[in-house]
């Protein structure tokens, strides 16, 4: 507003300056005092003008900045609510951090469950668990694992993937029952050879390689 107020009174002056100067220029006074007047008004005129078109400028950067910062904010809140968006590497980072936490506490609470519950059954039979971003796991096992029946390995595959939604929900966002259900697609690693890995009808049932 400030800046609109400079510059109507700018352009104000340069009217009165301009017709100051036609009517000195008409008149045949001797006297130094009209064209005084006239070089200080249009000094006036072009210091309001120009302090007018700064503001002007400075608040067209203000507003492209504040623009640019809210599509930023905007993409970066999609990127985290939209389950069909790639995760960042910042979250899939964060993601992971927070699987390794609650894998490493099974495993010890394993060793002396606190309480009776089968998943403690299964934490030792897994050796890592990273998040691979857009709801993709891969786990690695253990030797115990190897020697399981198919049964014991979807238990304790489903496991982990528990383990990585409960990761996930602590670091990006809420996951419903029926995506909870369905889990993510999950490749199971010994060492560097795929022991198996989610079948394309289901994340939670799995193609194990044969031995």
């Amino acid at each position: 507003m400030l800046n609109l107020a400079l510059l109507i009174i700018g352009s104000t002056m340069t009217i009165i300056t301009i017709v100051l100067a036609i009517k000195t220029s008409k008149s045949n006074s001797k006297s130094t005092k009209p064209r005084t007047i006239v070089k200080i008004s249009a000094i006036l005129s072009i210091l309001v003008l120009s302090t007018s078109g700064l503001l002007t400028i400075h608040d067209h950067q203000q507003t492209a900045s504040a623009k640019r910062e809210t599509i930023k904010q905007q993409a970066k809140q999609k990127e985290q609510n939209d389950p069909k968006t790639t995760d960042s590497k910042a979250q899939i980072t964060k993601v992971n951090k927070a699987i390794a936490v609650s894998l490493k506490e099974d495993q010890t609470d394993a060793k002396n469950p606190p309480f009776s519950d089968p998943r403690y059954a299964y934490p030792d039979k897994i050796k890592s668990i990273e998040y691979l971003g857009n709801k993709k796991l891969k786990v690695k096992v253990t030797d115990t694992f190897v020697s399981l029946s198919n049964e014991e390995k979807e238990k304790a595959i489903n496991y982990a993937q528990d383990c990585a939604i409960s990761g996930f929900i602590m670091s990006i966002k809420a996951v419903s029952g029926s995506d909870r259900n369905k889990g993510f697609y999950t490749t199971v690693k010994y060492g560097t050879t795929t022991q198996g890995h989610s079948t394309k009808e289901s994340n939670r049932q799995y193609q194990w390689s044969q031995q």
